[in-house]
């Protein structure tokens, strides 16, 4: 099972010195040499009227649930430790920070503009999918999608041990507007049970990006995520301090290194406080000195170029990978929501698609299984039993569609074109506003 490509946990009010701290003048508020000033994203927070840099008196106030400018309250305020908020943090593969942080300038900018689209990609599965509020009438919970976030994205590019991380910060506010135009606090549960696609859709867009820009391959790591081909893995090793003082405190704690909780538990015990470290110029020379003195060449890093060619106009599907990935969940007979499955597709469309168009490509996969094995389970879940059958059989998944005007998907082994299968497309896809098509949407709460 691939290992997580997003770290997502909540926030607490008072937490806000964290992103955007007091003590720094001048235009840069970052603390650290890897900060950069946040920024405004989400159709919330244009209603509340952020957007640009993100000031810390305004995320205060919106982590505070309140209105910045008003101060009126944007949600119910209970006694205690609140939730202000939530932060899913978008990490690159480390052979990707790695290019990015150590390699050529026009490499170094490639990578960035790729990482900041994938962000950007998976900020909308947030907004569109993954956000929404609950209501109460006469002791009946119903659950709606949201109206948009109220989010700031901050990009870092060092880790605690001050090594090569790119990563970027989206902190999503316990704030948001249902379909009713009332302001409450965000659904949590529904964002968290959508984070490991989340996750899933920043990595697919990440390598979509890279390959586009500059021909990088793709191959599985061994911890089952794709890692970017080329890159030497002593170089990983080298630069990944923080994963081997987690895997020593978790190995001093239970005499192995332990699955993925008692490393999650060691990643919290055995934390660092943020570094305010060297400047970032200086840190990339002592960081080309370590690698050196170990007998590595960060100029090798180039050989990342030029080694696939430009990923065709669908999603080209794995479906071993993907099968794989679903005949574990069957033997356990586990229910497949639409998010675990985004998470599986995504994960299995090897040189990476935009989300819309795997968001397309399961919304297809969720009715073949559904018209095959009608379930009597939870609404939107399905057998994963289901779901492998109909990745199996003819016709289960759509066959090649680069026909289509927006790109549409390309599964590998599908044996037949039927074009008339599916007369109306757009209304599948993820909607490119708050004002779209909300079927998909809807349901997948």
């Amino acid at each position: 099972m691939p290992v997580p490509m997003l770290r997502a946990h909540v926030v607490r009010d008072g937490r806000a010195p964290y992103y955007v701290p007091a003590d720094v003048p001048g235009p840069d508020p970052g603390r650290w040499p890897d900060g950069l000033p946040g920024t405004w994203t989400g159709a919330g927070a244009a209603r509340l009227g952020l957007s640009g840099p993100v000031a810390l008196a305004d995320l205060v106030a919106v982590l505070a649930g309140r209105d910045p400018w008003t101060d009126r309250s944007l949600r119910t305020v209970r006694e205690g430790r609140a939730v202000a908020g939530v932060d899913l943090t978008l990490a690159a593969p480390k052979a990707v920070s790695l290019v990015h942080l150590l390699g050529t300038s026009e490499l170094a900018a490639q990578v960035g503009a790729a990482h900041a689209a994938a962000v950007s990609d998976a900020a909308a599965y947030v907004e569109r999918v993954a956000l929404g509020v609950r209501r109460s009438r006469g002791g009946v919970i119903t659950r709606h999608r949201a109206a948009g976030a109220v989010a700031a994205g901050f990009l870092h590019r060092t880790s605690r041990a001050d090594d090569p991380h790119l990563h970027s910060h989206l902190v999503v506010a316990n704030a948001t507007q249902g379909p009713d135009g009332l302001w409450s606090a965000v659904d949590t549960r529904r964002l968290f049970r959508h984070a490991p696609a989340v996750g899933a859709l920043y990595d697919a867009c990440l390598r979509a990006e890279l390959t586009g820009r500059f021909g990088a391959a793709w191959e599985p790591g061994p911890g089952g995520r794709w890692v970017l081909a080329g890159v030497d893995p002593a170089l990983c090793r080298l630069f990944s301090q923080r994963t081997a003082a987690i895997d020593e405190h978790a190995h001093r704690r239970v005499g192995h290194l332990g699955g993925e909780a008692v490393r999650r538990t060691a990643a919290v015990v055995d934390r660092p406080p943020k570094s305010a470290g060297l400047p970032l110029d200086e840190l990339r020379q002592a960081w080309r000195d370590r690698a050196e003195a170990f007998g590595l060449d960060p100029a090798d890093l180039g050989r990342v170029v030029g080694r696939a060619r430009p990923p065709s106009p669908g999603a080209p599907v794995e479906l071993d990978r993907l099968e794989h990935r679903l005949q574990a969940l069957a033997e356990r007979d586990a229910a497949l929501y639409p998010p675990r499955l985004v998470a599986a597709v995504a994960d299995a469309v090897g040189p990476g698609a935009p989300g819309a168009r795997i968001v397309d490509l399961v919304d297809d996969l969720t009715r073949s299984a559904a018209r095959r094995c009608p379930s009597d389970r939870a609404p939107g879940a399905l057998p994963a039993r289901a779901v492998l059958d109909a990745v199996r059989a003819d016709g289960g998944l759509p066959a090649d569609r680069s026909h289509r005007a927006d790109g549409g998907v390309v599964v590998h082994r599908s044996p037949e074109v039927d074009p008339g299968r599916r007369p109306d497309p757009v209304d599948r896809r993820m909607p490119r506003s708050t004002a779209g098509p909300a079927m998909v949407l809807d349901r997948w709460g």
